[in-house]
């Protein structure tokens, strides 16, 4: 049997490819900011996820003002030339350990999935847009330790 193949099936073993993915043929930076926009205010007001503590709020804002800074570079066509960018994908992976950016991001993901309010949100694109979250946050550890980004 065969599956398609999805950008977050292969980002440990070619993240490079994965991003690639991701830009090219699974969505755009404007997609992915849209959706990084509408989920924020559906996490914060959100009683039932983990950001009912103002310190996971405040630290999910600070987290999300970096990772969207990290979305814009990597979508960039230069990406993997431009110094300034893999310096900056560089910083983002010694800031946040893999640990805390794959908790961080399932309990972003499911403070949305878990919301029942009257902010709108589709739930049916959730699942793949958390995987591309995903997928670009370990891509720049990937990048770092095998040192694609140098």
């Amino acid at each position: 049997m065969k599956k398609i193949t999805r950008p977050y099936h292969y980002s440990l073993d070619s993240p490079k490819e994965a991003i690639q993915e991701i830009f090219e043929r699974a969505t755009d930076y404007k997609s992915l900011m849209e959706e990084l926009d509408s989920w924020f205010p559906v996490a914060m007001v959100n009683k039932a996820g983990a950001y009912d503590d103002a310190e996971q709020r405040e630290q999910l804002v600070l987290f999300i003002q970096d990772f969207r800074q990290l979305i814009e570079v990597m979508s960039k066509e230069d990406f993997f030339d431009n110094k300034p960018a893999k310096s900056l994908s560089n910083d983002f992976a010694d800031k946040y350990d893999i640990q805390y950016i794959r908790i961080e991001l399932f309990d972003f993901f499911f403070a949305v999935v878990s919301y029942d309010g009257p902010l709108k949100i589709d739930k049916l694109t959730c699942a793949d847009y958390y995987f591309y979250f995903l997928t670009i946050a370990e891509s720049t550890h990937e990048f770092k330790l095998y040192k694609y980004l140098k």
